[in-house]
């Protein structure tokens, strides 16, 4: 099972997370690794999702590709894009854009079987991988809703797969 963690934090902290994130390797001794820290330090709230993550990865890419709901995408794709190569774990930043653009259809989205069952054939039968229920999938959606509702204009929540 793949874990998922959001963290909700101010703004004015993501910047600083980049250089949070490199291991700092020492001679003779074990490197530090701050980066947990300065997570804890910095988020004001965080959330962790109960179930395997990968059905977190799932719900966002059923959103994107059957709702056109994107929450894969924002305007700091590269400081995830860095902090994932860095930190070996997927890292998306749900950001207020999200919030506003897709919050309210979210809370009312529906998952019809039919549709479910679509993206299924398309995306498993590609992958060779057993598909998750329509109630992991709702589970899934819920931990969206929960962190989307953390978001404002200034703060953004990171969330952490892997």
């Amino acid at each position: 099972m793949i874990s998922t963690k959001a963290y909700r934090l101010p703004n004015s902290a993501i910047g600083p997370l980049l250089g949070a994130a490199i291991l700092r390797r020492r001679y003779f001794r074990p490197p530090i690794d701050v980066y947990w820290t300065y997570l804890a330090e910095h988020s004001v709230w965080s959330i962790l999702y109960d179930a395997d993550g990968l059905d977190f990865v799932i719900a966002c890419l059923f959103l994107r590709d059957v709702r056109q709901i994107d929450l894969l995408h924002s305007d700091l794709d590269g400081m995830a894009d860095s902090l994932t190569k860095r930190r070996e774990a997927t890292h998306t930043f749900l950001v207020d854009e999200h919030r506003k653009l897709y919050l309210s259809a979210l809370r009312n989205v529906g998952i019809e079987q039919s549709k479910w069952e679509e993206f299924c054939l398309r995306f498993f039968a590609k992958e060779g991988r057993e598909r998750p229920q329509v109630s992991e999938l709702r589970v899934a959606l819920g931990f969206i809703v929960a962190s989307l509702e953390q978001v404002d204009e200034s703060h953004s929540v990171l969330v952490i797969t892997g």
